[in-house]
C-alpha cells in the first residue's frame, strides 16, 4: 500500500510540464547520437542532451522540497493550533474562577488575552499553505 504511494507521489511530480519536458527533450537529443558516427559530435550531443536531464532532476527535486517544507509547516502549524487551544481553556478556567469583585482588573486582562488568542489563531488556520 505504501509502495502504491510513493509510486502515486513520484508520478505526480514526475508527470509536470517542468519536469516532464525536459526529460523529454534531454532523451529525444541523446538519441540524436544514433544519427553520427563521429564521437565527438556524440560527446557533444551527449553533453547538451544531460543539461536538459540536468534541470528536469532539478524541478522534479525541488517540487518534492516544496511538498516536504509544506507537510512541516502543517505540522507545526497543527502542534501552534494545540498548544493556543489549551492555553485558551485555561484562562477560561481562571478568568472563571476570579468571582471575587477585588480582581475585576485581572479579569479584564485574561479576557483580553483570550481574545488575543482567538486572533492569533485565526491568522495561523488562514495562512495554512506556502503558496
Amino acid at each position: 500500500m505504501e509502495n502504491k504511494k510513493h509510486l502515486g507521489h513520484f508520478m505526480s511530480i514526475f508527470t509536470h510540464p517542468r519536469v516532464l519536458v525536459f526529460f523529454i527533450i534531454g532523451i529525444t537529443v541523446i538519441f540524436l547520437t544514433f544519427l553520427t558516427n563521429n564521437n565527438a559530435i556524440e560527446i557533444v550531443i551527449s553533453g547538451f542532451a544531460s543539461v536538459f536531464i540536468g534541470i528536469a532532476v532539478n524541478n522534479f527535486t525541488s517540487f518534492e522540497t516544496h511538498i516536504k517544507d509544506e507537510e512541516k509547516i502543517k505540522r507545526k502549524i497543527s502542534h501552534s493550533l494545540k498548544v493556543m487551544e489549551i492555553t485558551k481553556s485555561r484562562i477560561k478556567l481562571i478568568h472563571a474562577e476570579l468571582n471575587i469583585q477585588s480582581v475585576t482588573k485581572t479579569k479584564e486582562q485574561l479576557a483580553e488575552l483570550e481574545q488575543i488568542i482567538v486572533l492569533s489563531m485565526a491568522l495561523i488556520k488562514d495562512e495554512e499553505t506556502l503558496s
